[in-house]
């Protein structure tokens, strides 16, 4: 395989918030204690199982994230709270954003050296390649994303859109798709997960209102 790229040769610990990333002996360790989960999350991925990396700065007043990219993961959150469900992605403050942007260039440095492909993020299907213990993406992480501020017009769709031609939602989804994502997000706003104003929002969103 030749000379170790700089990934190979890293052995550190990002912690972020309620969460960390360890890189040691050619593998990622993401654990994870979110506000919503009664138990941490560990993902552990080869490293050669990473396809890239999502650096989301923070800013004032508001938190950033490292997202990584592996094959059989999920795709890039949109919003904080997504970040903070999301088993892949490690939710940034400030002080956490000069070892997130190191580890960056070097998963950046490492697939281009070993020269692998840039696979699209598909839904965890417990890949042989990643361990994901306590719990996988549920439809309660879709519901968060669909849930997202609006920092975006547009309403992110949870379901893969490769699976079929495109299509117009309204016409097509039937009605107890609609009913169980207004579950979902009821859930979620009696778990705390979302304020009353975001939960209003939402349920607009999803509405169409």
């Amino acid at each position: 395989m030749g000379e170790q790229t700089r990934l190979e040769r890293t052995s550190q610990v990002i912690r972020g918030e309620r969460s960390e990333l360890r890189v040691d002996d050619g593998r990622l360790t993401l654990t994870k204690d979110a506000t919503t989960q009664a138990r941490p999350t560990n993902v552990t991925v080869p490293i050669d199982r990473v396809r890239g990396v999502t650096l989301q700065r923070p800013g004032p007043g508001r938190r950033g994230w490292l997202h990584l990219s592996v094959v059989d993961g999920t795709p890039a959150p949109v919003s904080e709270l997504a970040a903070t469900s999301d088993p892949y992605t490690l939710p940034l403050r400030s002080r956490h954003l000069g070892p997130a942007r190191r580890l960056t260039r070097a998963i950046t440095d490492h697939v281009r050296r070993r020269g692998l492909p840039h696979e699209v993020d598909v839904p965890a299907q417990a890949s042989s390649g990643v361990v994901l213990t306590t719990a996988e993406p549920s439809r309660a992480t879709d519901a968060r994303r669909t849930a997202s501020p609006p920092r975006k017009p547009e309403v992110v769709t949870p379901r893969g859109p490769e699976e079929s031609p495109p299509r117009e939602p309204e016409e097509d989804a039937p009605g107890s798709d609609l009913i169980a994502r207004l579950r979902d997000l009821a859930d979620l706003h009696r778990q705390g997960a979302l304020t009353d104003a975001e939960f209003q929002q939402a349920k607009q969103q999803i509405l169409g209102g």
